[in-house]
């Protein structure tokens, strides 16, 4: 099969007219986890007095439109009559957007996967500026869409202007792969909030987990023998049958663990800074895990939440850097409950709070979106 491509060379613009239109390309939904883009959106648009900026997402059925976004943007949900994900769904939603890209011809676009790629690629006129948003990594993008999402990604090249990555060492390894290491690249971290929002603890210690519930975030864990007394709140969709399995024997069984169901990032903010503890920590059991950098590391941080976190170099990094939480020694079952033991001890003494103003101290020093944001800003043509 011979691909028809108008080829350009990326060359990024100097400035960009101020009152464009800007758009943004996801392959989900907005709302379930990945709050940093909408955040971006919002910057972007602030900072060229954006006339429009529309974020394109599928209609995905499981998964209904949470909320109304933040003031000058809007959201456009195209459906596909193929479940999400399918190759059928990739090949429609590329073709509903290349549709409406076309119509509105957006001069600055962000994408924020290979899964959307094609709608670049069949672009009739090049934008002033194309941001690749990388929030996950070219493993986790093959295991979704095979070598093709790769490939898609390596056509791409001449067209992305600017990347944003949440860890820079996870991107290191995947941009050598693409051999794009002459890209520009910017380390936005996966902050959701741009001021510290702590507030009153609940009277018992209670530890959330809050996120994906699945073997790969070792929520196997909670099958186990625990420190005694030890509170838990686990919040999240299982991902399996055998998660399924364990969180309705949370519900049925008297347990200090409890289940609340699936959360959305509004929920969690109303309710976070009331926890003792939250947990952070993935299985290392590829790139893309062992460079984890998860939202709920930096949400929990921000509402005074100390992390009980796996030694993950970003985790590793902003644990040590500021003292604002409990690093475990590795990723094993005994490291986790030596872990819990040492949270249970130093609860409630001057250590620990200690920890909490130390929370705020990340949060308004660097773990902030304005922070970030200004990270992005030197290599951004200038509004005009």
């Amino acid at each position: 099969m011979v691909l028809n491509i108008n080829v350009y060379q990326s060359e990024i613009a100097k400035s960009v007219p101020r009152g464009v239109r800007i758009a943004a390309l996801f392959d989900t939904s907005f709302g379930y986890g990945t709050p940093q883009l909408e955040l971006l959106m919002s910057s972007l648009a602030h900072f060229y007095e954006a006339s429009d900026c529309v974020m394109f997402e599928p209609d995905v059925k499981n998964k209904p439109k949470l909320r109304t976004p933040s003031i000058g943007m809007r959201i456009e949900r195209l459906a596909t009559r193929f479940p999400p994900h399918s190759e059928g769904f990739h090949v429609e939603y590329n073709l509903h957007l290349m549709e409406r890209v076309a119509e509105l011809k957006p001069r600055v676009i962000v994408v924020t996967s290979a899964a959307v790629m094609p709608a670049l690629i069949k672009l009739p006129y090049k934008p002033d500026l194309v941001i690749y948003y990388m929030l996950e990594s070219i493993d986790y993008q093959r295991k979704m869409g095979g070598q093709d999402f790769v490939n898609l990604l390596q056509i791409c090249r001449s067209k992305i202007d600017l990347i944003c990555v949440p860890e820079i060492n996870r991107a290191d390894f995947d941009l050598r792969y693409l051999g794009w290491t002459d890209m520009r690249v910017v380390e936005i971290f996966n902050v959701s909030l741009d001021k510290y929002m702590g507030g009153e603890k609940s009277s018992e210690p209670i530890i959330i987990n809050a996120g994906s519930i699945c073997e790969s975030t070792q929520c196997d864990y909670f099958e186990r023998d625990l420190p005694v007394n030890l509170r838990v709140d686990i919040c999240g969709i299982p991902s399996s049958k055998r998660m399924v399995q364990m969180v309705n024997g949370f519900r049925s069984n008297a347990s200090n663990i409890r289940y609340l169901g699936s959360l959305t990032m509004e929920d969690l903010d109303e309710i976070y800074n009331r926890y003792a503890y939250s947990i952070c920590m993935w299985k290392p059991s590829d790139i893309n895990q062992i460079h984890a950098s998860p939202n709920k590391l930096f949400q929990s941080i921000a509402h005074g939440v100390p992390p009980i976190a796996a030694p993950h170099p970003q985790c590793l990094r902003v644990i040590r850097d500021y003292g604002c939480g409990i690093l475990m020694g590795g990723w094993s079952f005994q490291d986790f409950y030596l872990a819990l033991e040492r949270a249970q001890k130093i609860y409630g003494t001057s250590m620990y709070h200690d920890m909490i103003d130390r929370c705020r101290f990340a949060t308004e020093n660097e773990l902030n979106w304005s922070t970030q944001f200004n990270k992005l800003k030197p290599h951004l043509p200038t509004a005009v």
